[in-house]
């Protein structure tokens, strides 16, 4: 199962929930459309170096008040019509890259799948 399926774990798609996360939550970004016509050439043209190949960044979510990336507490739903929220240790509450629905709701896919594999 992915962040991309419309089917839930059992029991997720109306549970708004409420889970700490033990260790980082992290993120990758799509690669920009220039990148990714370098990476296709190398692996399906060989029209470039595999030393240019680009690897997606990964970036851990971090309290934009206090940097806390560890212990935050995430709170929404798999259909993302409850906006992700998280919580730091400190107490600050914020949306992660403010108003994106579509990342909020893929990381709160991401972390309710976590969960549910444990």
């Amino acid at each position: 199962m992915s962040i991309y399926s419309e089917q839930p774990p059992t029991g997720a798609a109306d549970a708004v929930w409420r889970i700490t996360v033990d260790g980082t939550i992290t993120y990758t970004l799509p690669l920009s459309p220039a990148a990714q016509a370098i990476n296709t050439g190398i692996m399906e043209e060989s029209t470039a170096s595999v030393e240019a190949y680009i690897e997606p960044e990964t970036h851990a979510v971090v309290c934009p008040e206090c940097g806390a990336d560890h212990g935050l507490i995430a709170e929404g739903n798999w259909r993302g019509d409850v906006p992700l929220r998280l919580l730091c240790p400190a107490g600050h509450r914020w949306t992660p890259r403010g108003a994106d629905p579509d990342f909020g709701r893929g990381l709160m896919r991401q972390i309710i799948l976590d969960v549910s594999a444990a």
